[in-house]
């Protein structure tokens, strides 16, 4: 199988007790590892991962790794913040097509 950068989720495989791992979500992947608490993943700190709604690559960080589906920075964001964004990288645009 060839190297794939894993998109992660948290799972609980425990039977008696929670037992939460981080599960790679990819197809035909079986790669998991082990959480600490519900909420804490320390060897998945500054791994590179791919986002649950983007799908871009991104650090994963401590925030990232409080989420059951990890996200990155980016996507975070208020949805006001994204069309500002948006809305900012359109004029932008419009200005680079008027000076050429």
């Amino acid at each position: 199988m060839s190297q794939h950068v894993h998109k992660y989720k948290r799972v609980d495989i425990g039977r008696d007790k929670p037992y939460y791992v981080m599960q790679c979500c990819l197809p035909g992947c079986t790669h998991y590892t082990p959480m600490r608490t519900k909420l804490s993943c320390p060897a998945l700190v500054g791994k590179i991962s791919v986002c649950n709604k983007c799908n871009d690559r991104f650090e994963m960080d401590r925030r990232s790794l409080r989420q059951a589906k990890p996200t990155c920075s980016s996507c975070v964001t208020s949805p006001e913040q994204r069309e500002i964004d948006k809305a900012a990288r359109f004029f932008a645009t419009l200005e680079k097509g008027l000076a050429e």
